[in-house]
Order: structure tokens, then C-alpha cells, then sequence
């Protein structure tokens, strides 16, 4: 039971960890930005010359993103999995929401 414990209060600090993004420019790859919503603390980098979760310090992860793609830079909703949606503005490029 102890052991089920300890595992399961490490799985909870992976998880909690796991969701934060970005917060500032700087925590994203080189030439990337940090994108927030109005009011959101944690954000997605987004742009730059190697876009994506993979190129990012600590790469937006969700529990609830089933397909992984959440964070991700995209062009179309397709990029971004079932029941995704590419978030771009005014650029051709955007990121998965």
C-alpha cells in the first residue's frame, strides 16, 4: 500500500509539472514566442525556426490532450488531431489548441 502511495503522489507531480508552457519569449526555442490568451498565465510558443513542443524547455502538455498535439505548430485544424483547432491570427503558421 506504501508503495501505491509513493507512486501515485509521483505521478501527481509529473502531471502538475507537465502542463506548464511558456511564460516569458525566453522559454521558448530561439526566435519563438510565447502566445497567451488575455488573463492566462501559461502560454505556447509559437514561430521561430525550429517551431513545435519538441525545440521548447518544458513543452505545453495537457492531461486531457489525448492526441499529444496540443502546443504544436500547425497551418489547419487538421494538424492538430480530433477535436483540434489551429489558433493562427494573422500568421500563416499557428499553434494547437
Amino acid at each position: 500500500m506504501k508503495i501505491f502511495g509513493n507512486m501515485l503522489i509521483m505521478l501527481l507531480g509529473l502531471s502538475a509539472a507537465s502542463v506548464y508552457a511558456c511564460q516569458v519569449d525566453n522559454d521558448c526555442a530561439l526566435g519563438s514566442r510565447c502566445v497567451r490568451t488575455a488573463g492566462q498565465l501559461n502560454g505556447v510558443c509559437q514561430g521561430g525556426n525550429n517551431p513545435g513542443n519538441q525545440n521548447d524547455k518544458n513543452p505545453y502538455r495537457t492531461p486531457g490532450d489525448f492526441t499529444g498535439k496540443k502546443g504544436n505548430t500547425c497551418t489547419l485544424n487538421t494538424d492538430c488531431g480530433i477535436s483540434g483547432k489551429c489558433v493562427k491570427g494573422n500568421n500563416y503558421t499557428g499553434h494547437c489548441q
